[in-house]
């Protein structure tokens, strides 16, 4: 029923765990644009501005095959596709030249890694976390140190992976349009009786 875009822009994956600190930065930046309700989507783009009923962002670092970052929003009324796309790249633009807040950028990252060792109550997400990081090429050893990673991460290093991948020679978007639907026939013969 309703108008969705989706984007995705090609980035670099975690290949060691103390290699590139792009793929730390490219996912902090993920949780700076919507982690929660604080987030810059919901907080500029939802809530503020009004262009999209829905827009979030995602990565996922330790992927087994080639990874996206992945940017989507479903407009507000009025609204087209193309606004709340615009309105995403906007708020990555702005990182690319202001970079984050110290204090906004401690918030996330602490959200970040709380959410990360809250999840390990659970013996099920526990298992998960382990079985993913062994099929990526990884091992469990080396959870708690994806973790100070992330804890380091730098605002100049935001400005960096948000200036560097979020061209459009690595884009792809692709929108989703509501089609008239057409109301459902009944098969030829449905409403007869049979006698017999």
């Amino acid at each position: 029923e309703n108008p969705y875009v989706l984007i995705g822009l090609h980035v670099p994956k975690l290949a060691k765990v103390d290699g590139d600190r792009d793929v730390y930065a490219l996912e902090v930046l993920s949780a700076v644009l919507s982690a929660d309700e604080n987030g810059r989507f919901v907080r500029d783009i939802v809530r503020g501005s009004r262009v999209a009923n829905q827009a979030s962002a995602g990565y996922d670092m330790t992927s087994r095959g080639p990874v996206l970052f992945l940017l989507s929003g479903v407009p507000a009324e009025g609204r087209s596709t193309a606004d709340v796309e615009q309105a995403m790249l906007a708020q990555i633009a702005r990182i690319a030249r202001e970079g984050v807040d110290e204090r906004e950028l401690r918030r996330v990252k602490t959200q970040y890694v709380a959410g990360q060792i809250y999840s390990r109550d659970s013996m099920m997400a526990q298992a998960q976390e382990i079985a993913g990081m062994e099929m990526s090429g990884f091992t469990y050893r080396d959870i708690d140190r994806l973790l100070e990673n992330i804890r380091s991460v730098t605002s100049d290093e935001l400005k960096a992976v948000a200036g560097k991948y979020f061209g459009d020679d690595g884009m792809t978007a692709v929108t989703l349009l509501p089609q008239p639907i057409e109301p459902r026939r009944a098969p030829a013969g449905a409403g007869a009786t049979r006698h017999n």
